[in-house]
């Protein structure tokens, strides 16, 4: 799943669990360039943007445990973001 494409609902459903190993690994390869990224262009300088990175990712193991995608609500990335 590249960045340009929409994030697939069947992986959303499937990080609600924690335990869920290989849809947080695609959720991470995919997610975690972006959010990089997204760091960088607010002006993080590199060492720092890979520390809000992970913070991220963390906060976003206990938010997905109660997140439900509603695409009428918009995409997830904007959700991210």
């Amino acid at each position: 799943m590249s960045s340009n494409t929409s994030t697939q609902a069947s992986l959303l459903a499937r990080l609600n669990d924690p335990e869920e190993h290989q849809a947080w690994q695609a959720f991470v390869s995919t997610y975690a360039p972006q959010v990089f990224r997204w760091a960088r262009r607010h002006g993080v300088q590199h060492s720092d943007a890979a520390d809000v990175t992970q913070a991220v990712l963390v906060k976003l193991v206990r938010a997905m445990k109660q997140f439900h995608y509603d695409p009428q609500k918009g995409r997830f990335r904007s959700w991210l973001r």
